[in-house]
This record gives structure tokens, sequence and C-alpha cells, in this order.
């Protein structure tokens, strides 16, 4: 052996080490590499799965959208159904209280007319009255002056009570 070099030493330590990385490499090296490629795909399925996510979410948002536009565009169109529900309804009600005042009116003329008959019945009655009384005066022989000025006087009183 020269340099005191035993081959077959070092051919059993290339042995041990080949069996040493063998060994490490079926303990260590593939459980960690096991591991860390279910890491891996662990993360992938996650990245998958909040894609998915957000475009559901999306989805779902796209539709909350197109209901919300529909259900602005049903509640205006029910505030102008109600608005012509009730420009029909004030027009409905003028309308009513025009002939109500219409009514108030040609009975306020009658009334008045009636009143306006009445008057001048009382007054014609009155005035025959003092025309009789008159006459009857001037029969019976008084001074006609006097009898006039009474005449007078009756018709004043009678107008002053009206």
């Amino acid at each position: 052996m020269p340099l005191n070099i035993d081959f077959q030493q070092i051919l059993l330590h290339m042995l041990n080490l080949v069996i040493l990385f063998f060994g490490l490499y079926f303990i260590l090296y593939k459980p960690v590499r096991d591991f860390m490629d279910k890491r891996l795909s662990d993360y992938k399925q996650m990245k998958e799965d909040s894609v998915h996510d957000k475009e559901e979410a999306e989805a779902i948002k796209k539709e909350y959208e197109e209901k919300m536009a529909a259900a602005d565009e049903e509640i205006s169109a029910m505030k102008k159904e109600a608005d012509e529900k009730i420009s029909k309804e004030n027009a409905a009600r003028i309308k009513e209280a025009k002939t109500e005042a219409e009514e108030i009116i040609q009975r306020a003329k009658r009334t008045a007319e009636d009143e306006h008959d009445r008057i001048l019945e009382n007054a014609n009655a009155e005035i025959k009255d003092l025309a009789m009384d008159a006459a009857a005066k001037l029969l019976i022989g008084e001074d006609t002056s006097d009898t006039y000025e009474r005449f007078l006087d009756d018709a004043e009183r009678s107008l002053d009570e009206q």
C-alpha cells in the first residue's frame, strides 16, 4: 500500500456514504419534498378557490345590481303611477268643489230672490195698509195735512223697522 491508502477502506466509506445518502433521501428528503408538494398544491387549490369565489361574488354582485336597477325602475314607475292617481283625484276634488260652489251660489241667489220678494210683499202690504189708513182718515174728515204727516211718519217707521 503505497502512501498508506487502503482502497478497501475507501470503498467501504463510499458504500457507507451511498447508504447514508439513500437512507437520508428516503427518511428526510422524500417526506420533506412530499410535504412541500402537498403544501404547494394546497396553496394552488386555495388560489383556485379564491378565484372561483371571486368570480361567484362578482356574479352575485352583478345580479344584485341588476335587481337594484329593476327595483329602482319599479319604484319610479310606482311613483309615476301614484302621481298620476293623485293628479286625477285632485282634479276630481276640484271639479266637485266647483260644483258645490255653483250649487251654493245658486241657493244663495234663490234665497236672495225669495227674501227680495218677501220684502216687496211686506212693503206692498204696509203701503196698502197705510193707504187704507190714510183713506179712512180722509173719509172721517181729519185735516189732510195732519193725515199726510202721519202717513209719512208711519212709512218712515215701517222702513226703519225692516
